[in-house]
């Protein structure tokens, strides 16, 4: 049975579409974008946050004390509900000198159901 969407999910839903339609719009009507234009809203928000935590994962393997990439990672990591990693990675951030803002950890620890 299908649940109904929330008014928040709702709204994210059209956010995120707009999200989409603006960024094929800046691509152009190329094969990428059309093959892009097929993913579902979900898929292309999961897709872009994957390329996401590649991209730090190689900035990291190459310069490991980039602690602002880390809270990148980690903002990725929360959206991608892996929890566990996005701590670390906050930790990780905070160890190095970075402030957090606290409405990411709070967010962070409503999602996660953890503390720290």
């Amino acid at each position: 049975m299908e649940e109904k969407k929330t008014k928040q999910e709702e709204a994210s839903s059209i956010k995120l579409k707009q999200s989409k339609d603006e960024f094929l719009d800046k691509l152009g009507k190329d094969s990428i974008s059309i093959a892009l234009g097929k993913l579902s809203s979900n898929n292309f928000l999961k897709c872009l946050v994957d390329l996401a935590v590649i991209n730090c994962n190689r900035v990291l393997e190459k310069k490991p004390d980039s602690a602002d990439v880390y809270l990148t990672r980690a903002r990725a990591y929360c959206i991608l509900q892996e929890f566990d990693k996005a701590w670390d990675d906050v930790h990780k951030a905070k160890a190095m000198g970075i402030e957090v803002s606290a409405e990411f950890i709070e967010e962070l620890k409503r999602v996660s159901g953890r503390q720290e």
